[in-house]
Formats: C-alpha cells, structure tokens, sequence
C-alpha cells in the first residue's frame, strides 16, 4: 500500500514540475523574468493562508477519529505501559 501511494506521490510532483515549468517560462517571456518567482510566492502564501488553519494542533486534536480504523502502535505501548504501572503500584 506504502508503494502505492509513494507512486501517486510521485507522479504529481513529478508531472506537475513540467506543467509549472511550461507556464513559469510562457510569464517569464511575456511579463518578466522577475513574473514567476511573484506568483509562486503569492500562490504559496494563499495555500498556506487556506491549508494553515486546518494543521493547527488544536483543529487536529478536534477533528473526529475514525472508528473503523484500528488504534496506531504507540497507543498499544502506551497502554501497556500504563497497565504495567497500574499492576506495578498495586502490588506495593
């Protein structure tokens, strides 16, 4: 599955870095050589503007947990662990 998506990963970065390099070259000849280094900028500040309030650690602790998917590793260590203390600090 991890292969799977590397691959999609990769075709998009991959794909798009010719398609902004057409476009970036087509600005540069008609504006300025200056033209596409503006807009890049401009558009990666509206993505982070848009994108940035949902990365917060607040919006990710409120979002919903799914119930389908099963708890991750850590959170089986972590509650083993607390188990262990549990029955550790019973028996003295």
């Amino acid at each position: 599955m991890y292969g799977r998506a590397a691959s999609v990963y990769r075709l998009i970065a991959l794909g798009t870095t010719a398609l902004g390099a057409a476009l970036g070259g087509a600005l540069a000849r008609l504006v300025d050589l200056r033209a596409p280094w503006l807009v890049a900028g401009c558009t990666e500040l509206a993505v982070l503007a848009v994108v940035g309030r949902s990365l917060t650690s607040r919006a990710v602790e409120r979002r919903p947990r799914s119930r389908s998917a099963p708890p991750g590793r850590w959170q089986h260590d972590a509650r083993a662990a607390r188990q262990a203390g549990r029955r550790k600090g019973a028996a003295c």
